[in-house]
């Protein structure tokens, strides 16, 4: 899966952008793993976000491996703690080469996210992070037997087995019989949204009315539509499609540790210009991130209009 990102191959870096994809990709794939560990380990679930970004997958996954640690040693609980104690030390390790305010790993992805520029040399550097990580995770499935079960349904469920010990990836991943994969990324609407690999699309919605709600039972309750987080997220995406690109695709919501987000892409002079932006309820009331913190939605809103 992480390989569609771009070719593995020692004489090309993927550009930034590509790397911060991949790396989205990989959080995810370790939490969701860890996630399944746990449960197949006896241990009570953590709930996840509706729509998690990079922020809320590492959040989770240091959580995860606390839980994970107290599992017998040997045991896949161990295997995977470990996989995240090196994946989380090489994320926070940053990229030293990047100017001081950028060195943190998500520091430079939101900053690349929200349209600024990318300083140069750091293509390598930021390609070099996400293999190794990539590499971290696949070290952690080395050894491991992949099987599949078959409920009747067009979705597999995948099984991964360390000395005779199974970890059931269902319902956060699910395969089909032409070899494609799909793993759990947001919810919109009412129906969940996965990550599509080797399929013709990109993303899909399962059609497995069992698959949609047992995962959703393993997921945060929807918020209620008087809730304030609520009403400013739909303001916020009714503002977004006014300033959206018209041909591209619509915003594309997610949460994160402190409030949610939105991936878009902003219609400009020069085409489209791809935008991850961050809001939250603030004390003050509704607040919008910039590169130095927290401020008022409309500085947001007055920058969007120039």
């Amino acid at each position: 899966m992480e390989g569609v990102y771009a070719p593995r191959s020692p004489e090309v870096s993927r550009s930034v952008q590509e790397s911060f994809s991949a790396l989205d990709f990989e959080a995810r794939f370790l939490a969701l793993l860890a996630l399944s560990t746990v449960r197949a380990s006896g241990l009570a679930h953590v709930n996840i976000g509706r729509s998690p970004g990079l922020g809320e997958w590492i959040s989770l996954l240091r959580d995860l491996r606390t839980r994970l640690r107290g599992t017998d040693p040997g045991s896949p609980g161990q295997r995977v703690a470990q996989t995240i104690t090196e994946a989380l030390a090489r994320y926070d390790e940053g990229i030293p080469e990047a100017p001081p305010e950028l060195r943190a790993t998500k520091n430079l992805r939101d900053h690349v996210s929200h349209g600024g520029a990318i300083p140069d040399g750091l293509s390598p550097v930021v390609d070099a992070l996400v293999r190794a990580i990539s590499d971290i995770i696949a070290e952690c499935l080395s050894d491991a037997v992949l099987t599949f079960t078959d409920d009747g349904s067009q979705e597999l469920r995948p099984v991964v087995t360390w000395d005779n010990i199974d970890v059931s990836l269902w319902p956060f991943m699910y395969a089909k019989p032409d070899d494609s994969w799909y793993v759990y990324a947001r919810y919109t609407g009412n129906q969940p949204d996965f990550l599509a690999f080797g399929a013709a699309n990109y993303r899909a919605c399962p059609g497995n009315e069992e698959l949609v709600a047992s995962l959703g039972l393993l997921l945060k309750p929807k918020r209620e539509p008087d809730d304030a987080r609520e009403l400013f997220r739909a303001e916020v995406e009714s503002d977004l499609k006014a300033f959206a690109d018209v041909v591209g695709a619509p915003p594309q919501f997610f949460d994160h540790s402190h409030g949610f987000g939105y991936e878009w892409g902003k219609s400009v002079s020069e085409g489209t210009q791809l935008r991850r932006d961050y809001f939250r309820v603030g004390p003050d009331g509704p607040e919008w991130q910039d590169e130095h913190g927290w401020v008022p939605y409309r500085t947001y809103l007055r920058k969007l209009t120039n």
